[in-house]
């Protein structure tokens, strides 16, 4: 992949994923948000682009933020 993270990008179903680390063989990303079910996600290195893979969004309960009255979905 490279060391350098700005030439990485990651995107699930079009939404560009932040990359935060970078391995000889893998990548950690910060998922993005999304409602539930499939994407595609691609991962492209300068102009290499990766064949599609599939990731799929599922609401498994719901994350409360202390002091506050707002919740978020969790995600599997």
């Amino acid at each position: 992949f490279g060391n350098n993270l700005a030439d990485i990008k990651v995107s699930f179903g079009g939404v560009e994923a932040q990359v935060l680390s970078v391995g000889k063989n893998s990548l950690m990303v910060k998922v993005p948000p999304h409602k539930p079910g499939k994407v595609a996600v691609v991962v492209a290195v300068n102009d290499s682009v990766s064949n599609m893979m599939h990731f799929e969004y599922k609401v498994v309960g719901v994350l409360a933020d202390r002091g506050q009255q707002t919740t978020r979905p969790a995600y599997e």
